[in-house]
């Protein structure tokens, strides 16, 4: 029986290796650069390709907005986040670049994936952020048209992709939270009151129940 290998000799296959090289080096660099897929399983949207940028401008927003993807691929200062399975854990995007200024404006992408279409409500919250939110291109809520942070969308069938965008204002610590609730879900609308019947503004409430997850 014949054996067939392949040897490597001092002086010889360096073209091989070259090639082979500059191969795995293109694939690493697209690897990195991938929108990276949330699952809506978690309850905090856990993935995103965070981006900084110094000189931001509105036709870098409208390439933002329109190929995410390509972007993210010319983007200079970027870091790929996944926080797991953890709850209510921010995207603590100050401790992902270095100093701040008030030229800073902070990008953060992420990819739904769905198997039909889907309406879903989305919960949004930040420190330091003048924040937008884009979803497939289309403007959803706005911090400078005091629009409502927690929201509802219709999300379609296949790749839905999420894009985070404002400038650094106040400390110039910028984090952000952002929440999924999907159909699998509900959804309690109600007045907390306390012994005297006056409402309680933004109270916490948690249910308990042998049955809650059934």
């Amino acid at each position: 029986m014949k054996s067939n290998y392949f040897s490597i000799v001092p002086g010889k296959n360096i073209t091989f290796l070259r090639i082979t090289l500059f191969f795995w080096l293109v694939c690493s660099l697209m690897v990195g650069q991938s929108i990276p897929v949330s699952s809506i399983n978690n309850i905090t949207i856990n993935k995103w390709a965070v981006i900084k940028d110094e000189n931001f401008n509105n036709n870098k927003l409208n390439q933002l907005i329109k190929d995410p993807t390509k972007f993210l691929e010319n983007a200079q200062e970027k870091v790929n986040v996944d926080i797991g399975s953890q709850k209510d854990s921010p995207i603590q995007i100050y401790q992902l670049f270095g100093e701040f200024t008030h030229n800073s404006t902070i990008g953060a992408i992420t990819r739904i994936e769905l198997p039909t279409d889907q309406e879903l409500a989305i919960g949004f919250g930040n420190f330091d952020l003048d924040a937008s939110i884009y979803i497939n291109s289309n403007l959803v809520m706005s911090e400078k048209n005091s629009d409502n942070s927690h929201f509802k969308v219709h999300l379609k069938k296949g790749q839905n992709d999420i894009v985070v965008v404002g400038n650094v204002i106040g400390n110039r610590k910028p984090s952000f939270f952002a929440w999924f609730f999907g159909e699998q879900r509900g959804e309690i609308n109600g007045t907390i009151l306390d012994v005297d019947n006056n409402p309680i503004p933004f109270a916490d409430i948690s249910l308990i129940s042998d049955k809650i997850h059934e």
